[in-house]
């Protein structure tokens, strides 16, 4: 069986075959109407035939879909099976669904850029074992490797957007969380800004904190037990955070991912920096918390 059949309306084409692109790119086996259905074909065969054919069905998320009765067809067809996992919404714009469809968690590319939307797919599409990419960082090593991290750039205008915390498939969360200058805490306390379910045993009750400090956002681990992993390497101090970063509490515990865009950011001819270690640093931006990130002295975490 193929892993996915893509459900769209025609007003969510372009959005449903950029969906498509990326899965395939990542190996997995499509069916889309789009590039699969010829014409002259019986269209209700061939979407008969693309569910039974495949093994989960991505609902391409939208107050379109909601009110289209063919994708009412077609997602229904698989929440017959009993099987919600079968199902997997993506929401590609700011809407709230009802009914049957909002009970199951969705993953969101709303208000993302290419790059973090990218990562939020592949990442909510992911089943089984959760583990990183890369090696995580050993302990005993400070996380300031004297590299600096390069963010691709998206060739496109891309309009400023605020700063997001956003669910990775969490049991009882489905709204991405503003981040700004005051922190909010999440942990499985009912006080906390982001309260996670008790089914998630990595969790504490004031896990970490995330806020915006100089226009960039940061997150703090608050002695929890299992500590917060940024790309899965485990933070020991204030971690500063970009676009398409995956936070996750515990190793193994749920997830979310960074979205957004600085607000200000003032770009500066690359210079040479000087480090304790040895060798060089560039320095592209006079953000100040990249300022004392890349400077000799680095001040006390400021709450």
């Amino acid at each position: 069986m193929k892993d996915f059949f893509v459900s769209y309306t025609a007003a969510d084409r372009e959005w449903a075959e950029w969906i498509a692109w990326q899965l395939e790119s990542e190996g997995y086996e499509v069916v889309i109407q789009a590039w699969d259905f010829q014409a002259g074909q019986n269209f209700v065969l061939n979407m008969d035939a693309a569910l039974r054919a495949t093994e989960r069905l991505i609902a391409v998320l939208s107050a379109a879909y909601q009110d289209s009765v063919f994708a009412g067809d077609e997602w229904s067809a698989v929440m017959g099976t009993h099987d919600r996992t079968r199902i997997v919404p993506v929401r590609i714009e700011e809407f709230q669904p009802t009914g049957l469809l909002s009970a199951v968690s969705y993953i969101d590319l709303v208000g993302s850029d290419p790059a973090a939307a990218r990562v939020s797919l592949l990442r909510g599409v992911q089943e089984g074992r959760k583990k990183p990419d890369r090696e995580p960082r050993f302990p005993g090593h400070s996380r300031d490797s004297g590299e600096v991290a390069r963010e691709p750039v998206f060739p496109g205008e891309v309009a400023e957007r605020p700063w997001r915390l956003s669910p990775l498939l969490i049991h009882g969360l489905n709204h991405a969380t503003d981040i700004g200058a005051d922190p909010i805490t999440l942990g499985w306390d009912p006080n906390n800004a982001v309260q996670l379910h008790e089914v998630y045993v990595t969790v504490s009750g004031q896990h970490c904190k995330v806020w915006l400090r100089d226009d960039v956002p940061v997150v703090r681990d608050l002695n929890s037990t299992n500590g917060t992993l940024v790309d899965g390497e485990p933070i020991d101090s204030v971690t500063p955070l970009k676009s398409g970063d995956v936070l996750e509490l515990g190793p193994g515990g749920p997830r979310f991912v960074v979205t957004g865009t600085t607000a200000r950011r003032e770009t500066v001819p690359v210079s040479r920096l000087k480090t304790t270690r040895g060798g060089s640093r560039a320095r592209t931006s006079r953000i100040p918390l990249w300022r004392w990130l890349f400077g000799s002295t680095r001040p006390g975490d400021r709450d």
